[in-house]
């Protein structure tokens, strides 16, 4: 079962894009602010020089555990760089408390306690050494800097405590719902439809590969028809289990509706999508379930395909149900591939 989970690239992804724009807000803020071109200038080198080195660890490895050190270091810097340029403006100090919250919440309480042993000892050395050219505005800003601080580190070590911990719990819990078909517990059409999207443009922008199954199970309006429905339902269980069972934990499960489900093989070309399609429908056709007394077996057809570079996701399950047809056509019990 997929879990919803912000990934470490996700977010490094949203504060890489996050630094752009504060480069480019506050080069503009400059300019209108001192009227001058080698103030914007200056103030343009100095935020590209801070956040050059955590955007160029960024690109190279978006997934990097390290870039989110190295943005707060940096932010931290340059906002105190820059409250030296400008003269003691606090203004400043308000985005360094949005870029601080914004981090420190994607992660754990070990990050916020870094960022605030770099946030006080940056405060620290303002004092010691750029008291006399901030005068007098330096130590009122650095006092209030320094209560701002802990009430927003409290407030985010708060919402990391209990009280947290029970928000996203609820969050994720009525996230996974909207997303899981409720009779099945397999993942929905809806979530089925963005992974899908999701997949192609990752294979298109790292030139990987994965392979899409669609499966129905044969003779099902039969089984409600004879047996009545709870049998039904109990059919479209019992195949979900015995599915879960053969696939990898990187592969998807969904249902597609009714009868119908799709499978997600990431990474996977066409001839070992079919081996794992192959080995599901000989599972499923294995399990017996009992109803009044009778052993009822169950029997599902399969159509797989392969990604191609310019299939989109209409096209993508147009051809993969294309091969489903075919397997029915061709007796049932089967899997084709296209």
């Amino acid at each position: 079962m997929h879990k919803f989970i912000v990934s470490q690239a996700t977010t490094n992804r949203l504060i890489a894009y996050s630094s752009i724009c504060m480069i480019v807000v506050q080069t503009i803020l400059s300019y209108f602010v001192d009227s001058s071109v080698i103030g914007t200038i200056r103030v343009f080198g100095l935020a590209l020089a801070m956040f050059g080195l955590p955007l160029i660890i960024y690109f190279i490895r978006p997934s990097s555990a390290v870039f989110k050190y190295l943005f707060v270091l940096f932010a931290i810097t340059y906002m105190f760089v820059l409250l030296y340029i400008q003269k003691g403006n606090i203004d400043n100090l308000f985005l360094l408390y949005v870029i601080l919250a914004s981090a420190s919440l994607y992660f754990d309480v070990e990050f916020t306690l870094y960022t605030t042993v770099v946030l006080c000892a940056e405060m620290i050395l303002g004092l010691i050494f750029m008291r006399e050219a901030l005068f007098p505005l330096l130590v009122p800003a650095s006092v209030f800097s320094l209560i701002a601080n802990f009430l927003v580190i409290g407030i985010l070590l708060a919402f990391q405590g209990e009280w947290g911990k029970r928000m996203m719990t609820s969050y994720e819990s009525v996230y996974d719902r909207s997303i899981t078909d409720g009779l099945t517990q397999a993942r929905n059409r809806a979530f089925f439809d963005e992974y899908l999207r999701d997949t192609i443009e990752q294979a298109r922008k790292y030139g990987e590969t994965f392979s899409v199954a669609i499966l129905d199970i044969d003779n099902f309006k039969a089984f409600n028809d004879t047996y009545g429905h709870p049998v039904g339902d109990l059919v479209l269980q019992t195949a979900t289990r015995t599915i879960q069972e053969i696939i990898r934990k990187t592969d998807l499960l969904c249902r597609f509706g009714g009868e119908e489900f799709t499978l997600i093989f990431k990474a996977t070309a066409l001839p070992d999508a079919r081996q794992i399609a192959e080995k599901i429908r000989s599972a499923v056709e294995k399990k017996a379930l009992e109803s009044e007394g009778q052993k009822l077996y169950i029997t599902i057809s399969l159509g797989v395909t392969e990604f191609q570079i310019r299939d989109d996701d209409a096209a993508l399950i147009k051809r993969v149900d294309q091969a489903l047809l075919r397997a029915k056509e061709l007796g049932k019990n089967r899997v084709e591939s296209d």
